[in-house]
């Protein structure tokens, strides 16, 4: 019995220790670099606990949260398509550029390098957002 409430006690333990680590978990208070882009709505730019709807626009994939979103996507596409890295100014398209959140919000970058100089300090850069 001490074995099974033990190995039960670590699984918790260890379950715990990883909930930050993935932004499904509290996708609101995640900050790090967005490797699964299905969990960001990005129209709103912001994380989402679950996969949104997957829409496809000139061979890119996007993710959406609802279909307000697909609607407000469909009726002006390249604005919502793009963002501007925070750290240079460049226009970058959400579906392929490298991303970082910041408490749930994303940000989309020109290359890995300026994603790292946000990650380094990203209250620098996010202020303005």
């Amino acid at each position: 019995m001490k074995i099974l409430m033990s190995a039960v006690l670590v699984a918790l333990m260890l379950s715990g220790a990883r909930a930050g680590d993935s932004p499904s978990a509290d996708p609101a208070s995640f900050t790090g670099r967005i490797s699964d882009k299905s969990h960001v709505c990005m129209m709103k730019d912001s994380l989402q606990p679950k996969a949104g709807i997957a829409h496809d626009y000139q061979g890119k994939r996007y993710w959406l949260c609802c279909e307000m979103c697909v609607q407000s996507f469909q009726e002006n596409p390249d604005a919502v398509a793009h963002a501007e890295d925070p750290v240079n100014g460049a226009s970058v398209d959400k579906a392929t550029a490298p991303a970082y959140a910041v408490k749930g919000k994303a940000f989309y970058f020109s290359s890995e390098k300026t994603l790292k100089t946000f990650a380094q300090d990203p209250s620098h850069y996010a202020a303005g957002s």
